[in-house]
């Protein structure tokens, strides 16, 4: 908000840029917060773990967090979204906490009011962190430690009424505005296309999966789990809470049904909770180079592949962002990232392996035409008005090992929208449906007003099949592509 009102009143002092709450004012007063609000978590973080920590294990553990997990995206180029205020919000939260619990006061419990009920403002979801709030110091699994807690409770009862009350006044402002706008308090914003799958939680793909898993993008982060093995054996009072907080954190996190959160770097949504995971990493980092019994070898393993994560997130951050064309997470498949992860001279032959899981590299043989079509003077439009062409009951020789299909095709107006991409397709047709298919989106691979000749490889299946069909077909959009030449092709590998 600060920072929306300086731009709102620069703006509307200005005569060049509009007052509309997204020219030029806007955008850098709030990209400017967004960079204040990254450095005042960081700040606060630090100082919770030199509660903890030697000045080295909290460097180290801040230094892993920036500059080796998707944090770095998160707190700079696209710090004005939720995830870095919430990342700075729990930092402070933590801090408090620490104080609260070593010296109750009626100010700091206003303050830790304001926090959770600005941060459930901020993300609903965010409603979990007042497990750590309330359950600060406790073993889960001590029965004396319950008795200390409640015991606690009822002393400080004065104090956790002032803070759940500041909490309600401040998260309550989005029921208040949802009544005043609709007659009703409670809104459910996203529609009937997004939700959670509460039963089938998406937690091996949240985690490993090429198109948004945690640990494949932020590698580093898997020192914080591990180090929860060590947070418990050196501070069982925060380690139990802590774990239950992620661990439900996590499991709603990895509930929504759009589990790769749209064109999110790893899961963008477990980027606030890394201020709790900053402990247990901490605690990792602390077994490993602090301790007198740890071994150099694993020293020199642990600091080679914290090395080698912070360059492998320096290259995701990168090209996530200024080679979006080459590396999007949200639509990736295991076969290009692989073929791509690490390189920083991208081939655009390359995106076929976002649509076909298929490629051909080796050098073709017994090459054969079995069909070839159009020509510059007579050429093929597909558009929403003709969608479809096809190029039926083609007979594959028996001898044969891939098919081909070459597209030679341009267009003046590129369709941006994957979805909506016009698709060349290779069908193996068995009794009138097809057994295998590949496809490819020709708008991947052309720019606007360059003709460009296109191919499609697919292997010939082992099972029987009647004939190829290959096609070409409009997916909604309200582009066209135009296409000189369709030629289809078998041939042997060498």
């Amino acid at each position: 908000m600060p920072f929306f009102l300086i731009a709102d009143v620069w703006a509307n002092q200005s005569a060049t840029y509009p007052a509309d709450g997204y020219s030029l004012p806007y955008q850098s007063l709030i990209y400017f917060g967004s960079a204040l609000i990254a450095f005042l978590g960081l700040f606060y973080l630090r100082r919770v773990l030199l509660l903890y920590f030697s000045d080295k294990i909290t460097a180290l553990t801040i230094t892993c967090i920036f500059f080796g997990s998707n944090y770095l995206l998160y707190s700079s180029i696209k710090g004005a979204m939720s995830h870095n205020y919430l990342f700075t919000l729990n930092a402070i939260l933590l801090f408090q906490l620490f104080h609260f619990y070593k010296k109750p006061s009626h100010l700091r419990a206003i303050i830790i009011g304001a926090i959770l009920g600005i941060s459930i403002l901020t993300r609903p979801t965010e409603i979990l962190t007042c497990i750590i709030a309330l359950l600060w110091g406790l073993n889960l699994f001590s029965k004396v430690s319950w008795s200390d807690k409640m015991f606690f409770f009822k002393k400080h009862k004065s104090h956790y009424l002032v803070s759940i009350i500041t909490m309600l006044s401040i998260a309550s402002i989005q029921c208040v505005y949802w009544y005043y706008v609709t007659g009703q308090p409670i809104l459910y914003s996203y529609g009937n296309d997004q939700g959670f799958d509460w039963l089938s939680p998406h937690i091996y793909n949240c985690l490993f999966s090429v198109k948004a898993g945690w640990l494949l993008y932020s590698p580093i982060m898997s020192f914080a789990l591990v180090g929860f093995y060590f947070f418990f054996r050196q501070n069982k009072k925060l380690a139990s809470v802590f774990l239950l907080y992620f661990i439900l954190f996590a499991y709603v996190t990895f509930a929504w049904s759009v589990w790769w959160y749209g064109s999110s770097l790893g899961q963008r949504g477990l980027v606030q909770s890394y201020p709790f995971l900053a402990l247990p990493m901490a605690y990792c980092f602390q077994r490993i180079f602090n301790t007198a019994s740890s071994k150099n070898w694993l020293k020199i393993i642990t600091a080679s592949l914290l090395l080698v994560f912070i360059y492998f997130n320096f290259w995701f951050t990168h090209m996530s962002q200024n080679g979006k064309i080459f590396f999007v997470p949200s639509f990736m498949t295991p076969q290009y990232f692989t073929k791509v992860v690490g390189s920083w001279t991208p081939n655009r032959n390359n995106l076929k392996l976002l649509d076909t899981k298929e490629e051909f590299t080796g050098n073709r043989i017994s090459i054969q035409v079995l069909a070839n079509r159009f020509s510059s003077t007579n050429q093929l439009v597909i558009n929403k008005a003709n969608p479809l062409y096809r190029l039926d009951s083609i007979q594959i020789p028996q001898v044969a090992d891939w098919v081909r299909a070459t597209v030679i095709a341009h267009t003046t107006n590129k369709e941006f929208y994957n979805w909506k991409h016009t698709q060349l397709v290779i069908d193996f047709i068995k009794n009138k449906k097809p057994i295998k298919t590949n496809f490819i989106r020709l708008q991947r691979h052309l720019d606007h007003g360059i003709e460009k000749e296109i191919y499609l490889d697919a292997k010939i299946p082992s099972q029987d099949f009647d004939h190829v069909r290959v096609s070409l077909l409009n997916s909604g959009s309200e582009k066209q592509v135009e296409i000189r030449g369709l030629e289809v092709e078998a041939y042997n590998e060498e």
